[in-house]
């Protein structure tokens, strides 16, 4: 692991090279959603292995995040292919692999019901909110995050230069309205809103997921996360 860098240790975790396995497990149930599409459309047996592997690598990631995303895109995605009966399936699948998982819930990293890290999301979240009710027109400035948990003595040493994840929030909406405001929250909203109304079945599907997905950690604002979402929608507009 990566610890002595300001990474967490993530043991006995998929983490692949996202270096953290709830943002792996975030990318890994976009991907599979795309090869939904491909293998009901062409029925391609290598298409199938792919998706079982792609589902078998989100729950490595032992993410409750990405589980939670995974049901909900996933559910949606086959609403609106008409193909309603995979709903059940998936659901049958999921609920095997955590039983089958249980066992090894003594592992504090890999126990699905762990709080440790639920505290620490919702401490941050607080953390997010006196920023919010501070600076509420226009926020501390983007980027600016964690400087200005410091300003308000959220932090007291140099280890906020050395954590990756003191520069967000585990929250991607408490995010843009710490840094930017009202002002930029509200147009945020509406570029989105402006997105769904011209997007594709597998792009409403994704972003649905990745908004659940964004109230437990800063997915919309990882690279990797919203470079895949920025192509997906950008070839509906280029259609």
């Amino acid at each position: 692991n990566l610890y002595y860098l300001g990474w967490d240790e993530h043991m006995h975790r998929m983490f692949s090279v996202f270096l953290d396995p709830n943002f792996a497990g975030a990318f890994f149930v976009l991907f599979f959603l795309f090869l939904i599409g491909v293998f009901l459309k062409n029925k391609n047996i290598s298409a199938g292995i792919l998706l079982m592997l792609t589902l078998g690598a989100v729950f490595l990631t032992f993410s409750r995040s990405a589980l939670i995303m995974l049901i909900i895109s996933s559910s949606l995605l086959f609403v609106l292919m008409h193909k309603k009966i995979w709903i059940a399936i998936l659901f049958g699948i999921t609920i095997l692999v955590i039983t089958m998982s249980s066992r090894y819930f003594s592992i504090e990293n890999i126990n699905l019901f762990r709080i440790v890290s639920s505290e620490a999301r919702l401490a941050t979240a607080k953390e997010a909110v006196r920023i919010i009710l501070s600076r509420p027109i226009f926020g501390v400035g983007f980027n600016s995050y964690r400087y200005a948990k410091l300003d308000y003595g959220l932090r007291n040493n140099k280890l906020y230069l050395i954590s990756h994840a003191d520069a967000g929030v585990d929250n991607s909406f408490l995010f843009v309205a710490a840094t930017t405001g009202i002002v930029g929250f509200i147009l945020y909203l509406f570029l989105w809103f402006r997105i769904f109304k011209i997007a594709s079945i597998l792009a409403i599907a994704s972003i649905a997921g990745i908004f659940i997905n964004s109230l437990f950690i800063n997915s919309l604002f990882y690279p990797f996360i919203m470079l895949w979402l920025w192509i997906i929608i950008a070839i509906k507009v280029n259609r």
